[in-house]
């Protein structure tokens, strides 16, 4: 596989200074098209029912600027910054240290003297990262989570950088000059001056446009939780392996006992620097930080394969759309999960433009990447695995057995610890999946149809196909005006380029018809595909080399980065306390809920606290009995073991060391709406009024219901 430099018809071909009649008509037609689009957009509500639709928004976020800079500095104003500057220092090492692991295997398996500069970065940490998230894992099982465990690691690490040094001096005695590829160029390594409007490529100056979405995610991913799911799980379990000092099963938690490999870098960083809290935003930094390396992904992919405007747009298309800004500032993990779902496909188009009888390298690194993406999230095993072993094993259009059997055990490498890990402690790989097949512990009819009655798809008409697609084409709420339109025109890129629309188009299809067949069709299950349709508005991008179509492609570009600008920066885009101080934050109730601050301060020393409707526990300091919905109640039990005797209610919270109950009753409420998931019939107002005549609690702190009631236990007589 040799460096790929686009054709010269893509980089010497000279700026038209006129435009020939049909690229008038297909701009024409491209521009009722995109105000057609515009308008549907920006009448689309954003938010539940009843909600303001976009340009309502806009227009309130474009004259009130207040309404959302206030909320970056806090009430009273301050600018604090210093106390990141460790949570920045310790990601930035935890990707270092990705990116020189993952340099070793590139390099010994031939594959770092055939990639540019860029796709040494891309995929040596995309290597890395699995790696240590795996040896996290590991160590985890093993129950040694402690610094000195990661000794090994680090000798690894400072290997790998030896290695690295010495492969690149023998590199360089070999006399290889270092060639300009079309990549370079598009990076604009020494590019000089500034852009040029009568140019037909876009300059590389351009980027600059992306830099401060690059920024806006990276405050935000050092920003506390305030998402349901992060502190229910992606940073709640791995606390309580910190606390526990080894990964083992977790009865009342179902989601902490799935593949967990991006939050294996925030227990990482809690054995690391010895606190849970610092440690969750370290980790949840790093799984921000995936957004700009997924742009850069596709910067070089669209280098790569189209030209520098293809890969410029490509690159600023994703990084500009809310969704991303969202899922990666929140800590949620499909950031991460597109990282790997596109890495892998790069990997694949690596391999299918080299000779494939001759390389194995890019279909190997496919599979684990494929098997990285596997670990992060159950999903990916139909949304990348699946595909992409399809693609290749009939790359050629006759089953290649040998690649797609590399790429198979490839893959198993990067997850199968996750899946040996949850047979050998549940009985189940998938847990808690495939309960018909496998069964599983903690698992009962009852919770698995409860599980599936919530996680199945519902509906299949036209109606619900109409809907589901136009939530997909521009109704989801954090989706880019600009994506779809520019990837439309992927089909009137030059030839090449339309070769590889094809099965990046399928690929994409693919994955929104596996969607939407095989999942509960909320939208963050479909975005790790962003990727690939960003790609294709980079082609797309590129299908005349007219000046008149530059000046329209960038007005578009400038339009739609401006609109996702503001929904980025602003409130309904995500938390956006960028410069307040992260102790005011940690006990700010209005992130944290105002029952878990004060607990976090009265509970005594020693003493546990129980939640009743209330899983997202992340911030409770003190030790914590609590479940999720889908997991047997821990009061019920208590309840029913006890036989409702209030004596031995009040003896077994006593021998628990449970000082305080806290009952969410808006949570409750919410679980017993229609359609939600459901809570115990048995747990209601009047059981804990009982409890409290009975002398096994005190009366409730706050006497109101609307959201919630801490209930103190009283002491045992001495």
């Amino acid at each position: 596989m040799s460096n790929s430099e686009p054709s010269k018809a893509d980089v010497s071909r000279p700026a038209v200074s006129t435009t020939s009649g049909r690229e008038w008509r297909i701009m024409a037609v491209f521009f009722v098209f995109l105000v057609g689009y515009a308008a549907l957009y920006l009448q689309t509500e954003v938010g539940p029912p009843g909600s303001p639709p976009r340009y309502q928004l806009l227009g309130v976020l474009t004259v009130l600027p207040e309404l959302y800079l206030s909320k970056w500095f806090g009430d009273p104003p301050s600018l604090t910054l210093l106390d990141r500057v460790p949570v920045l220092a310790w990601a930035t090492a935890i990707l270092s240290a990705a990116w020189l692991l993952g340099s070793v295997p590139l390099r010994l398996g031939g594959l770092h003297c055939r990639l540019s500069r860029f796709e040494k970065l891309i995929f040596s940490v995309a290597v890395g990262a699995n790696v240590i998230s795996l040896f996290v894992l590991l160590v985890g099982l093993m129950g040694a989570l402690n610094p000195f465990a990661f000794v090994a690691l680090g000798g690894a690490i400072a290997a790998a950088a030896a290695y690295c040094v010495l492969d690149w001096r023998r590199a360089k005695t070999l006399a290889h000059q270092p060639h300009r590829n079309g990549l370079e160029a598009a990076s604009g390594l020494g590019s000089t001056g500034r852009a040029n409007l009568d140019k037909p490529e876009l300059d590389s100056n351009w980027l600059w446009l992306g830099v401060p979405f690059v920024l806006v995610i990276v405050l935000g991913g050092m920003l506390p939780p305030v998402d349901f799911d992060v502190r229910e799980y992606h940073l709640q379990a791995p606390k309580e392996f910190y606390q526990a000092g080894r990964i083992s099963f977790l009865p009342h938690n179902v989601y902490g006992n799935m593949p967990l490999g991006c939050e294996m870098f925030s227990l990482l960083a809690m054995v690391l620097v010895g606190d849970w809290w610092q440690g969750a935003l370290i980790g949840k930094t790093v799984i921000a930080a995936f957004a700009p390396l997924t742009a850069l992904a596709l910067l070089s992919a669209g280098t790569r394969f189209g030209s520098r405007t293809a890969g410029v747009v490509a690159a600023l298309v994703y990084i500009s759309i809310p969704w991303i800004s969202q899922v990666s500032t929140a800590g949620l993990v499909e950031g991460v999960s597109a990282f790997y779902l596109w890495a892998a496909v790069y990997a694949v188009l690596l391999w299918r433009q080299a000779e494939k009888s001759e390389s194995v390298g890019p279909v190997v690194l496919a599979g684990f990447l494929a098997g990285a993406a596997v670990s992060c999230k159950y999903p990916a095993a139909l949304f990348v695995a699946v595909p992409l072993t399809a693609w290749v094993w009939l790359a050629g259009w006759r089953p290649n057995w040998k690649a797609t059997a590399l790429f198979v055990l490839a893959c198993a490498v990067g997850c199968a610890p996750w899946f040996i890990k949850n047979w050998v402690l549940t009985g189940n790989p998938t847990y808690p999946l495939l309960y018909e097949i496998f069964g599983g512990a903690s698992r009962t009819d009852a919770n698995n149809s409860q599980w599936l009655r919530i996680h199945s798809p519902h509906g299949f008409s036209l109606r619900h196909l109409a809907t589901s697609l136009s939530q997909v084409a521009w109704r989801s709420e954090w989706i880019s005006p600009i994506v779809v339109p520019l990837a439309a025109l992927a089909w009137l890129a030059p030839v090449r380029r339309r070769r590889l629309a094809f099965p990046l188009f399928a690929f994409f299809t693919y994955v929104i018809a596996a969607w939407w067949l095989c999942t509960h069709r909320i939208d963050r299950f479909w975005i790790p595909a962003l990727p690939v349709i960003a790609i294709l508005a980079g082609f797309g991008a590129t299908w005349s080399a007219s000046v008149a179509w530059r000046r329209m492609l960038l007005a578009t570009l400038l339009c739609g980065l401006a609109v996702n600008w503001l929904f980025v920066i602003s409130g309904p885009g995500g938390y956006n306390a960028y410069f307040v101080g992260l102790e005011q934050l940690r006990y700010d109730t209005a992130r944290a809920d105002y029952w878990h601050v004060y607990l976090n301060h009265n509970v005594p020393p020693g003493y546990k606290v129980l939640t009743v409707g209330d899983c997202q526990v992340f911030d409770l300091e003190m030790p914590v009995l609590y479940n999720t919905v889908f997991d047997d109640s821990v009061f019920e039990k208590i309840y029913q073991d006890q036989h409702g005797i209030p004596e031995k209610i009040r003896a077994e919270l006593d021998r628990l060391r449970v000082s305080h109950v806290y009952v969410n009753w808006l949570e409750i409420r919410r679980y017993r709406e229609p359609g939600n998931y459901g809570f115990p019939s048995s747990i209601d107002h009047r059981l804990f009024e009982e409890l409290v005549a009975a002398g096994v609690f005190e009366p409730p702190l706050n006497r109101k219901r609307d959201h919630g009631q801490v209930f103190p236990v009283r002491k045992l007589d001495p």
